[in-house]
């Protein structure tokens, strides 16, 4: 029969497929599922490799198909990302890869790899157990892998470079707040010191009128020497009034001693009236 008959005959192929008991899920099928490396593109080691699963040890307590249809594949996944050899019941795939979905436990039509004349390159109609005449198929899982690893390659550089941008803005945010807390720091510092300072200034100032210290101020040094001055210098004053009372007492005897000579001198009968007087300056 060629593919043009194979063509017509597919809507009625696909109903008699659905309407059998090979198109629901297998339990024993989705047991025997392993995954591989790689999948055999050839006759030769198709038949190797099915020599070595040995499906027909299950096949005869299986309840999914007939036993001489529950045969090896080495099928990709559902989600292109493995290759897997599974016993299972055959399918007729129709222009697409083949796939077993292990959710759905069944061979069936991989919908996203339709073949077409670029790639995937495969029949419009195959055999399930043909699958290692389409090689390209087996390529999707690589294809994925290297789409797969250079997106989260991008991912990782993207990752990497927004972490380094947040460290370098926690560290730019950690040293403006570090230059504020000490900058706070210094002034509240230069601030207390000027109260201080103030404080101790207005002590020293304190003092009553007459020069006396209150009770309970002690002065410093330098207001100490200040009372000490001003009590010398009111001591000097008394004494300089002292002296000025002095004088003037000497000078008053004077100038009656001379009044008396004066009198003696000329013998007059009415002498000048000396009259001893004292002045005293206040």
């Amino acid at each position: 029969m060629n593919f043009s008959a194979l063509r017509l005959l597919t809507p009625l192929l696909l109903l008699v497929q659905l309407c059998t008991s090979e198109n629901r899920y297998c339990q024993e099928a989705v047991e025997s599922v392993t995954t591989v490396g790689s999948c055999p593109t050839t006759k030769a080691g198709w038949d190797a490799a099915a020599r070595r699963k040995s499906c027909s040890r299950i096949a005869s307590t299986q309840k999914c198909s007939d036993v001489d249809k529950f045969v090896y594949h080495c099928v990709i996944n559902g989600y292109r990302n493995q290759t897997l050899e599974v016993c299972a019941p055959l399918r007729i795939i129709f222009g697409h890869c083949v796939e077993f979905n292990v959710g759905g436990g069944v061979i069936q039509d991989q919908r996203s790899a339709k073949c077409n004349d670029t790639f995937p390159k495969c029949e419009s109609i195959y055999n399930s157990v043909d699958a290692y005449k389409y090689p390209d198929c087996y390529k999707l899982v690589s294809l994925r892998d290297t789409v797969y690893s250079t997106t989260t390659s991008r991912t990782d550089t993207v990752a990497t470079a927004a972490a380094a941008s947040t460290k370098e803005t926690t560290t730019k945010n950690i040293a403006i707040i570090a230059a504020v807390v000490s900058v706070t720091t210094i002034i509240l510092i230069v601030a207390i010191i000027l109260v201080l300072w103030k404080r101790r200034c207005k002590k020293r100032r304190q003092r009553l009128p007459n020069g006396e210290v209150p009770n309970g101020v002690v002065l410093g040094g330098e207001a100490q020497e200040e009372i000490n001055c001003t009590e010398e210098a009111g001591m000097l004053q008394k004494g300089c009034d002292a002296l000025t009372i002095a004088n003037n007492v000497k000078d008053t005897q004077e100038e009656q001693n001379k009044c008396q000579k004066s009198a003696t001198d000329t013998q007059t009968k009415d002498p000048p009236d000396c009259k001893r007087t004292r002045t005293y300056s206040s």
